[in-house]
Formats: C-alpha cells, sequence, structure tokens
C-alpha cells in the first residue's frame, strides 16, 4: 500500500529529471560535445597592431568549424605584444598565421609613396614584401632597387591576394641614387608594416583585393629625394617603371 501511494510521487520525479536533462542537455550539454572555446577578434584589427588583451574574446564555435592552426585560449597571453600580420574582422578565429612578431624598421629606412601618376609601368601581380628594380622611362638609367613596404587601392586599403590576408615585409635590397645599379647595401627585414606571411609565387597569384593605385617603398630620404629630382627633371616625360625581381 505504502509503495503504491508513492508511485504517483515516483512518476513525477521522473519527468521532473527528464525534463532536468533535456534543458541541461540543450542549454550545457550540446554546447560542451559539439562546440569548443575558441579565440576571436572582439573588434576589427588592423594589420601591424600591437595585439592586446582586449583585441579578443572567447567564442563557442562549432567543432567541425574551426579553423586549422587557430590559437587556444591558453596560448593566447603568449600572443600579446607581438603584431596581427594581416587585417584581421571582428569575429574572426586567430590563427598563428595571423601573429607576428614586431620588428624595427630597417635603419635609416621608412616608407615613401609612389604615385600612380608617377609610375609608367609595374605588374598588377606586385604584391607587399616584393623587391623591385626602378629604371627611368626609358629604361636608360637604374634608379635603385627596394623593397615594397605597402600596396594600396585608390582608398589606401591594402592590396593582397584575395582571401588571403597576405602582408609582406619592410626593408630594402639597397638603392644608391639616380643612374645607379642599385647595389648599395642595404638591410633586409621582413615584417614591418604588414605581417611575415608570404604571398604566392608571382606566376600562382590571381586575384587581388583591389586595384593598384599607389605604391610604397623603404628608402632613405636621400634616396628618395634622387626620384623626385628625376620625376621633377623632365614633368612631361618622366616617370618611373618598376621591374619586379625573383621571379621564379
Amino acid at each position: 500500500m505504502f509503495i503504491g501511494r508513492l508511485r504517483p510521487f515516483i512518476g513525477i520525479l521522473l519527468v521532473a529529471a527528464a525534463v532536468f536533462g533535456m534543458y541541461f542537455w540543450e542549454s550545457r550539454g550540446r554546447e560542451a560535445v559539439f562546440t569548443e572555446e575558441t579565440v576571436v577578434a572582439a573588434r576589427d584589427i588592423r594589420a601591424g597592431e600591437t595585439l592586446e588583451k582586449e583585441l579578443f574574446t572567447l567564442r563557442n564555435i562549432e567543432k567541425e568549424s574551426i579553423a586549422n592552426g587557430v590559437l587556444s585560449p591558453e596560448e593566447l597571453s603568449m600572443q600579446y605584444g607581438k603584431a596581427a600580420a594581416c587585417d584581421i574582422t571582428e569575429n574572426t578565429q586567430i590563427t598563428k598565421a595571423m601573429v607576428k612578431e614586431k620588428e624595427a624598421a630597417p635603419e635609416g629606412r621608412a616608407p615613401f609613396v609612389l604615385k600612380e601618376e608617377w609610375i609608367a609601368a609595374r605588374s598588377a601581380s606586385l604584391r607587399s614584401g616584393d623587391t623591385v628594380d626602378i629604371y627611368t622611362a626609358d629604361m636608360a638609367g637604374k634608379i635603385g632597387s627596394y623593397k615594397v613596404a605597402f600596396v594600396r587601392d585608390e582608398d589606401e586599403q591594402p592590396v593582397a591576394e584575395a582571401g588571403d590576408g597576405f602582408g609582406g615585409g619592410l626593408g630594402s635590397s639597397g638603392g644608391t641614387g639616380l643612374g645607379s645599379s642599385g647595389s648599395g647595401a642595404g638591410a633586409k627585414v621582413s615584417g614591418y608594416g604588414f605581417g611575415s606571411v608570404p604571398a604566392p609565387a608571382v606566376w600562382e597569384r590571381g586575384r587581388a583585393t583591389g586595384r593598384i593605385s599607389s605604391i610604397e617603398i623603404a628608402a632613405k630620404p636621400e634616396e628618395y629625394a634622387a626620384i623626385l629630382e628625376y620625376l621633377a627633371s623632365d614633368p612631361g616625360f618622366a616617370a618611373l617603371i618598376l621591374v619586379q625581381r625573383d621571379i621564379k
């Protein structure tokens, strides 16, 4: 008799336990089984920006959607003080390839712009990190050889391979002034400005993220002054021809 009286209460307890179990599964259990806490960008991060704690947050991402090489929460603190190797949009998963060591600019060099109207010829495949030989318009004189620090579109946004988030480094292979062979000593330092994530080989490059407008080279002030002097020598004719080096 006593057990018979308890049966309704036992049934209610079992139903309550089942409801609680379903609630727990939907609210916590499913997430624990099918998702993983992943590091993502808390806001848009520009290439070259110093990485700090407030730039990141943790999100539960479905395991099948987690990117290759993504940083774990335990690895995050080790990235503080480094730099973004490419532009990163808000909520993007942070992978190891998006982070680079910060490096100083090559001694005595800085980015100097080559305006679109100054350039008579250049390849559409030109990307940040490439090395270019700069010639006079008649190809009679070589102005010098320089590392490309930045390649920008008309809105001054970086031009890279579509979808690659690639950036190059700042440095110079040496330029010795107008008409020289460009063989002077120069520092080769990668990773200043945009990241050290390499662009594809020239012949493998495809669609870009935008149309190239201006180019910035790593040069000494006196080297840039020589370029400006040449351009001013014959405003109606003087222009620059940029030839990519090390095409494989």
